[in-house]
């Protein structure tokens, strides 16, 4: 069953994606809430980033890593379910961070019409992240932003 640029762009990306994430602290004041590990994180910048994306009958299951120096900091993992307008997504799932308890977490999207962007809006750290991807000839563009921080990956497919 063909359901819009969400599936599309979806199946697109089935696969292992890494690639090197940048992470910028932008505002220490607004900083101050997240724990404290978030806030070290911010000021280090490079950790490498692993995910993947795997179909799963009318859902994509999808992988998340995020490691410095072969130490892992924080895995996600979730469930992508398109909505039946073809566009708009919700994914539920989990996030753990190296220290700390896991934490539940919903949150939605929506896919553009060329099947080549998407914007979602995730619960992260007390606070709410918009990312935004961008399918590019090298791979996957993909930015997120806080109210404190800002970060940056291309990912490769492996």
């Amino acid at each position: 069953m063909h359901r819009g640029s969400a599936d599309r762009y979806y199946g697109s990306l089935v696969g292992d994606w890494s690639g090197l994430l940048t992470l910028h602290l932008t505002d220490a004041t607004a900083a101050r809430g997240v724990p404290f590990m978030l806030r070290a994180a911010a000021r280090i910048s490079h950790f490498m980033m692993k995910t993947t994306l795997r179909a799963s009958g009318r859902d994509y299951l999808h992988t998340t890593q995020v490691s410095r120096l072969g130490i892992t900091l924080m895995r996600s993992r979730e469930v992508i379910t398109i909505g039946d307008d073809g566009r708009s997504i919700r994914m539920s799932g989990e996030q753990r961070p190296l220290i700390g308890p896991k934490e539940l977490y919903e949150s939605i999207g929506e896919i553009d019409d060329s099947a080549t962007r998407a914007t979602y809006r995730i619960p992260w750290a007390g606070t709410s992240m918009t990312q935004r991807t961008r399918i590019v000839s090298d791979g996957l563009a993909l930015e997120q932003e806080t109210a404190w921080s800002r970060g940056a990956v291309l990912l490769l497919r492996q």
